[in-house]
This record gives structure tokens, sequence and C-alpha cells, in this order.
């Protein structure tokens, strides 16, 4: 995997951004990834592929899907949200490392844990909204 602590490299995510962006042809990518987001998290259980990501994904998702998914546990969701140059939020950016997450723990074959190590100790990724 491509992330240390669970986050991955701006490089990496600078060539992710890009080729989505590429691939999207001048459509909205924030758009686009909250609607596919939707689609996926509609299906139970299904928020736990973004693991630590998810909290941060919830947040968007309050803000742009026009649903509201509940409360989000604020500092996992500040923790994985990516941040523009000035400190704001790049909400595109985060749902892409999200999706990379995501992608790195599908390909791996195994169900999506909820268990996750940080440095001062383990963290159970767990929605009683979803």
């Amino acid at each position: 995997m491509k992330y240390t602590e669970f986050h991955f490299t701006p490089e990496h995510l600078d060539a992710k951004m890009a080729e989505y962006v590429k691939a999207l042809g001048g459509r909205d990518p924030l758009e686009t990834f909250v609607a596919q987001t939707a689609k996926v998290i509609a299906r139970k259980g299904e928020y736990l592929r973004f693991g630590p990501y998810w909290f941060a994904v919830k947040r968007i998702m309050n803000t742009r899907s026009g649903k509201f998914y509940g409360e989000a546990t604020s500092w996992l969701a500040d923790e994985y949200t990516e941040k523009n140059p000035n400190g704001t939020a790049a909400e595109a950016r985060t749902l892409v490392a999200a999706w990379e997450f995501a992608e790195d723990l599908t390909s791996s074959g195994m169900p999506y844990p909820r268990e996750y190590d940080f440095a001062e100790h383990t963290y159970l990724v767990e929605d009683d909204d979803m």
C-alpha cells in the first residue's frame, strides 16, 4: 500500500487526481465522486470499505449529497480529510484518498476490517447510523 499510517503520499494523490480529472473530461470531479460514493454506501455495511477515511467521507456526503448520514466522528474526520494549501478541506481529494484505500482493501480479498491500529491505540470503525 502507498500510505503511511493509512495516509497516501501527496504525490500519489496528485497523480490519481490528475488521472480522474482527465478521465472525467471536464465533468466536476467532486460531483461525480459524491454520486458514486452514494451508490456504494447505500448498500449495508459498505461504508467499511473506506476504513479510517469513512468519517471524512461521511462529513462530505452530509454536506454534498443532499442526504444526512448522521454525525461524523470529528477527530477521525479531521485526521483523514485532505487539505488545500490554505488549510480548507479538499473534498474531491479526500474522496479520492478514500476510494484508493477501498481499492487497496478490496483487492486484498480480505473482509473489511473494523479495527485499525493508530499510534496510541486501536480504533474500531463502527457507525450505528449506517
